[in-house]
């Protein structure tokens, strides 16, 4: 079915004429202009901003692993190589070549010789033999392989970082929470949109730069599978500090993978460049009717489809009075600084003080993650914003403020000092204390990192264990569906076989009653035919005997059947 394209002014129509006909039935309405009063009257939070978030990677180490990569087919290519001489003591059938050595073994070791014969040549039953293989397991050789190793450790971790941070995008989103009361009873009504839109170009450019290091990555997962990778499989990886061998220092392409290990040294994750944006835009006056419209709709929806009692009850319409209005809907909870001795026991107040600071913050930290600061360096500059709040309002509550001196004179200055000292100290000795709780702190994190830890680790060798017995299940139960089948097969091909045999054993003796049916056939054919000329010559006969009146003397006739 054809999609009819949406205009600017067709979407103003159906805006305007949908907002009149709901404002109309509302207003008319007891119900409806009652539950829109409450919810004009709500205490409302509104998010309305558009997010915009680009990101740019700086792959130059791609550049630097694609001018080593040919060094280092180069080298996988024609590796270093030095001889090993191997000694094998094989029968005197086997040995290929003979030496010097081959002579001082065999006369201490006397007990391989098999005989000596008169004229006293020595037969020996084995000999020591010596043969030369190539060794590729040299220091520079594992270096190239534990490079290869090393890369490609590498490029999976920034893989894993861009595959999840490819988009860029713009999110235009309003979010708007609204707390009222209606009929004694706590309602909150919650709206949410948001339309997030991704920048194709930069998407692109992106996805390109992604797909060098596929390609990238692919190819040094193709020096895996090469033969001096399978060769020094079992060798042992080489470890800082890297010995600096004549090969490694002059051989320009053994030089060139050094430079490259150097370099991973010293490059410790991915730069990625985030551009990222806030716009906020008014909550006007009309976007406030619709939205209020909008919760008036939804919240009558929601008590009409769950028959909450005390609102959905029409009999209760008639005696609630709507409240009057605000103009100022934007309300907010401030809290009650005021503090002395006795209100500090009131714990409502000092959850209120701890809430309304706690967003303070909490809003600084996300904001600072927004702007795509790393979680480390947030968590640093807020807990140093808490830090100075701190040290800017000491002073003042324990009287310690430098413009509480300005008019006193030197004894007055002599005591404020003083009682500054003492502050200053307290609050030192304060702050040593809570490092040293903190250190306590982390000890015992650690601690239970590492409890964790072994659980997990506990934890995943049971799943493997598990995993593994599964595997091994499935396995035995394959095979023996293989087997079945095959037996089946050689029944069912067996059971053919026989009825492909008895059809022919049925076949044979059709053919052979067939032929004996033909023969019986052509005898009896033959029979009748003989008789009728039998009859024939009989009747020829006795037409010639009237005829000359003598009377036919019996002849004896003996047919086929008699003889």
């Amino acid at each position: 079915m054809a999609t009819k394209e949406v205009k600017v002014d067709d979407l103003t129509v159906y805006y305007k004429q949908v907002y009149q006909l709901i404002d109309k039935k509302t207003s008319e309405d007891s119900y409806g202009s009652y539950i829109l009063s409450r919810v004009k009257g709500g205490k409302k939070t509104v998010f309305n901003k558009t997010l915009t978030e680009i990101r740019d990677f700086d792959l130059y180490f791609l550049d630097v692993i694609e001018s080593v990569y040919p060094a280092m087919v180069k080298i996988m290519k024609d590796p270093k190589r030095t001889i090993r001489y191997e000694e094998e003591i094989v029968s005197v059938e086997k040995a290929r070549k003979v030496n010097s050595t081959t002579v001082k073994h065999l006369s201490s070791h006397t007990h391989l010789i098999k005989e000596i014969t008169d004229v006293g040549d020595v037969i020996p039953s084995k000999v020591l033999t010596t043969y030369t293989e190539d060794e590729l397991g040299i220091y520079e050789n594992r270096f190239i392989k534990s490079l290869i190793k090393r890369v490609e450790i590498f490029l999976e971790r920034r893989y894993d970082v861009m595959k999840v941070s490819l988009d860029s995008f713009v999110t235009n989103k309003l979010n708007v929470s609204n707390e009222f009361l209606a009929s004694g009873q706590q309602i909150k009504v919650s709206l949410d949109v948001e339309i997030k839109d991704d920048l194709t170009e930069n998407r692109e450019k992106t996805k390109e730069q992604f797909n060098r290091l596929l390609e990238i990555r692919r190819m040094v997962k193709g020096l895996k599978n090469t033969e001096f990778m399978r060769v020094l499989a079992k060798a042992k990886d080489v470890l800082p500090p890297i010995m600096k061998t004549n090969i490694l220092m002059h051989n320009p392409d053994f030089k060139m993978c050094y430079n490259l290990w150097l370099y991973l040294d010293k490059v410790d994750g991915i730069s990625t460049n985030v551009e990222s944006s806030e716009k906020t835009y008014k909550y006007s006056d009309v976007l406030n009717d619709d939205v209020n419209t909008i919760m008036t709709l939804a919240l009558t929806s929601f008590i009409k489809n769950r028959e909450i009692e005390g609102i959905y009850n029409s009999k209760n319409l008639p005696l609630l009075k709507a409240p009057k209005v605000e103009k100022n809907n934007d309300i907010e909870l401030q809290p009650n600084l005021d503090a002395d001795n006795t209100k500090l026991e009131d714990y409502k107040m000092n959850e209120l003080l701890l809430s309304e600071t706690s967003k303070y913050f909490e809003g600084s930290f996300k904001g600072l993650q927004r702007e795509g600061v790393p979680y480390n360096e947030s968590i640093r500059i807020v807990y140093r914003q808490m830090l100075d709040m701190l040290d800017q309002i000491y002073h003042r509550v324990f009287g310690v403020s430098d413009d509480e001196v300005e008019s006193k004179d030197v004894y007055e200055q002599m005591e404020y000092a003083r009682k500054r000292l003492q502050v200053l100290q307290a609050v030192r000795t304060q702050k040593q204390n809570n490092v040293l709780g903190m250190a306590k702190e982390e000890k015992r994190i650690e601690k239970l990192m590492a409890s964790l830890n072994r659980k997990i680790e506990l934890q995943v060798a049971k799943e493997r264990a598990k995993e593994e017995k599964r595997k091994a299940r499935e396995e035995a139960l394959r095979l023996q569906a293989i087997a079945k089948a095959k037996a089946q097969e050689e029944k069912r091909r067996k059971l053919e076989k026989e009825a492909i045999t008895r059809q022919k054993e049925a076949e044979k003796r059709r053919l052979e009653k067939e032929k004996i049916k033909a023969k019986e056939d052509a005898r009896k054919a033959r029979q009748r035919e003989r008789a009728k000329e039998l009859a024939a010559k009989k009747r020829e006969y006795m037409k010639t005997s009237k005829r000359r009146n003598i009377r036919p003397r019996k002849k004896v006739v003996v047919t086929n059947e008699q003889e």
